[in-house]
């Protein structure tokens, strides 16, 4: 991972112009999709929340929780709080 660093620093430490049309938008918060390391990237940051729940099936930056009815609702509350932490919020409209 420590030879990640640099092109991690270089591709993220900037904000990004994104041309769409005659707009120009600033990408300033996290990877781009498509970025290649953008899974990865994920993973590494949610990796600490993840032995503190009851049972999370996962595989890249898709994640499945399980168990009692009560321990998935406490379980999506922990990602709730940890991941505001974490600079990170769960999409719970999709």
């Amino acid at each position: 991972m420590e030879g990640l660093y640099p092109y991690c620093i270089s591709a993220y430490s900037q904000p990004s112009v994104l041309f769409y049309g005659s707009f120009n938008l600033l990408s300033s918060e996290g990877p781009q999709q498509g970025d290649p390391l953008a899974q990865l990237l994920f993973s590494n940051t949610v990796q600490p929340l993840l032995p503190s729940l009851e049972l999370v099936l996962g595989f890249l930056d898709d994640f499945s929780l399980g168990g009692h009815q009560n321990q998935v609702t406490r379980d999506v509350q922990q990602i709730i709080e940890v991941g505001v932490r974490m600079g990170l919020s769960l999409n719970i409209k999709s």
